[in-house]
């Protein structure tokens, strides 16, 4: 029991490490990697002031507070100089999630943000990020339209978005107009914070962001990709599911790259990235699933739920333009569930896992734990918008990909190595029954010989007898002589006295036969060797089948397979030499296979098997003679 304890408590300490490690992190980037912890001058009432110490001091600023908020209404510069209408109120740009707030309910409308810089009175070139602004907008500075995306007004509304950025020269009262509409989406206005400032910093700053998810959505590809091409022939269902779980990161944290080079209609586009997102969390359960051997019937039923959420989330995307405040407003509770609840089943999916022992599960709870951090991260610091890297959630979710992915790629790898043991237990069996026969065929060949030399043995020594009564000494030793050659006298039942490795060493003495190979085997044992005659026929076995192999492509009148045996001392030693022709090429210590690009199987196997044994297998070559010289050494000692 307390063993048990101690295996739980070292299976769960990576947990405890991943938990630590990945809130130390996001803590760190929400100090350092955050818009709305820069420090930098923010605006009141409306106005910015900004003199050319503080512009050196934050070459990029990020306006957050202090927007005129005009809430339904599209005003344009001239409005401005002709009515100098007052703002409903001054808002902070990530406040709410669109033009919703205590006075105005609707989710849906047109807007006007505006913002007075005060800028040095000398000249210089500056640049404003133009981040996602749903769903279409105007920019003026000053009087001057600067940029338009899709079209605001209501009567020819027209919903585009692309992120960038513009670089214009400013001096002094620098006014920044935002007009903007939104009807199809769930998010509306200006959600997320410009950047401004100098524009190396400002290109700076939105280059490496850009650069993080090309990188991850480049990466993301090549291992899908490469999995999707595994899937089939290794008919790994697995292997099918983490290739479509990279195609949904892609799609979900994908958008600074889909943004940036593409002017974009709002549906479908984010309708399919908010149900990528979603289906990412059900790809995570499904893999976490079957990695832990969660029965079939409970991961449809994930599947079921999981799917018809993300549906779901589809469809509302979609209908965005029908949709209530209230309504948008719950729906945003039911994702909140929906990631709580894919958390914690994965965590406890892993858990139970580790606690049943199985292999990959502290991986999977500690990968978990990460996502779990996030989640709870992304509660903690609500105002959080990342400058260079990812959100909280897609940070956990590329290291969780890189976790199943390490895991996959590793449990393939072993059962690519079972199956290949497997094989060779195969083969090897299949080589013992066929050498079992082919002894039991020699040994009925011999035992008749036998039968039939006994009952001629009565004429021959009728026959010897009236040689020798009649002093013809010389016809009776050429007749012993005759006698003595005939097959079932003069050749060997039995090498030795261990059934397995006799029959072993008649098989390879019978195959050496029928190459034309000059065969010779001298066997030195005794009744008992400690060493299991198993082992002692898997090294033997493909130690010969190399030699044969070799012999082959030798000319016949040149082909020999001589073999050595013997145990002292409490050793087993093996010598074994046989003629090759061509060249070998010396790989990892043996000798690459003739038959493959490295080193054979064989080989590997006798030189684990030696190492077993506390021995060790030496390869030696003879160009000169065209030899190969095998020595194995097996010291009797309990194996490791």
């Amino acid at each position: 029991m307390i063993a048990k304890a101690r295996s739980i408590w070292r299976s769960t300490l990576p947990l405890v490490l991943a938990c630590l490690l990945s809130f130390g992190v996001f803590s760190l980037s929400y100090h350092y990697d955050n818009k709305y912890t820069t420090h930098s001058p923010q605006a009141m009432g409306g106005v910015l002031f900004l003199n050319q110490g503080e512009l050196d001091q934050h070459p990029v600023i990020y306006l957050i507070n202090g927007w005129e908020l005009y809430q339904n209404r599209l005003l344009t510069p001239q409005d401005y100089a002709a009515e100098h209408p007052s703002p409903d109120r001054y808002t902070a740009i990530g406040q709410y999630s669109g033009f919703e707030s205590e006075k105005h309910a609707g989710p849906h409308g047109s807007a006007t943000y505006r913002l007075n810089l005060i800028l040095p009175e000398e000249k210089a070139i500056y640049t404003l990020e133009l981040p996602e602004i749903y769903s279409a907008y105007r920019l003026y500075l000053n009087d001057t339209l600067l940029v338009s995306s899709g079209n605001p007004e209501p009567d020819g509304y027209t919903p585009q978005t692309k992120t960038g950025s513009i670089s214009f020269q400013a001096a002094g009262s620098t006014v920044l107009t935002f007009t903007v509409s939104d009807f199809s989406h769930l998010y509306s206005g200006m959600v997320y914070p410009p950047a401004f400032g100098k524009p190396d910093a400002v290109a700076s700053a939105l280059d490496t962001r850009f650069a993080f998810s090309l990188l991850i959505c480049s990466i993301a590809l090549l291992v899908g990709l490469f999995y999707l091409c595994l899937a089939f022939p290794f008919k790994n269902r697995r292997f099918l599911l983490f290739a479509l779980l990279c195609l949904c990161l892609i799609g979900s944290v994908g958008y600074p790259v889909l943004h940036r080079l593409f002017r974009l209609e709002i549906q479908p586009w984010y309708a399919l990235e908010i149900a990528a997102g979603y289906a990412v969390y059900l790809l995570f359960v499904l893999l976490i699933n079957s990695l832990c051997g969660v029965s079939k019937k409970i991961s449809l039923s994930c599947v079921m739920v999981g799917g018809l959420f993300c549906i779901a989330a589809f469809v509302a995307s979609m209908t965005a333009p029908l949709l209530s405040a209230q309504v948008m407003h719950g729906f945003s509770l039911c994702t909140s569930v929906y990631k709580l609840l894919c958390s914690a089943w994965m965590l406890s999916v892993a858990a139970v896992g580790v606690f049943r022992s199985r292999v990959y599960s502290p991986g999977l709870l500690a990968a978990s734990g990460v996502f779990a951090c996030a989640l709870l991260a992304d509660r903690l610091f609500p105002l959080f918008e990342p400058i260079f890297f990812g959100w909280f959630t897609e940070l956990a979710g590329i290291f969780m990909l890189a976790v199943l992915g390490c895991i996959l790629l590793v449990d393939t790898i072993s059962a690519q190595r079972r199956q290949l043991a497997l094989e060779q237990d195969r083969k090897q069996m299949a080589m013992r029954l066929q050498m079992q026969k082919e002894h039991y065929r020699d040994l009925a060949a011999q035992i008749e010989q036998v039968r039939s030399a006994r009952h001629d043995l009565r004429h021959h020594l009728t026959t010897l007898q009236l040689y020798l009564q009649e002093g013809r000494n010389r016809q009776a030793q050429e007749y012993l002589d005759r006698l003595n050659r005939r097959p079932e006298l003069s050749s060997e039942l039995s090498f030795c006295e261990d059934y397995n490795l006799d029959v072993l060493l008649r098989y390879y003495a019978s195959v050496g036969n029928s190459e034309q190979i000059q065969t010779a085997f001298q066997v030195q044992l005794p009744a008992v060797v400690e060493i299991p005659s198993e082992d002692i026929c898997i090294m033997l076995g493909n130690l010969l089948e190399n030699a044969v192999e070799a012999c082959r492509k030798v000319p016949q009148q040149n082909r020999f397979l001589y073999a050595t045996i013997f145990y002292r001392h409490s050793n087993l030693m093996v010598e074994i030499q046989n003629s090759y022709k061509g060249r070998l090429v010396p790989m990892h210590g043996l000798f690459a296979s003739t038959k493959r690009r490295h080193s054979g199987m064989g080989l590997k196997s006798v030189q684990a098997m030696a190492e077993k044994y506390h021995g060790n297998l030496e390869l030696h070559l003879d160009e000169k003679e065209q030899k190969f010289v095998a020595r194995l050494l097996l010291v009797n000692r309990v194996p490791t």
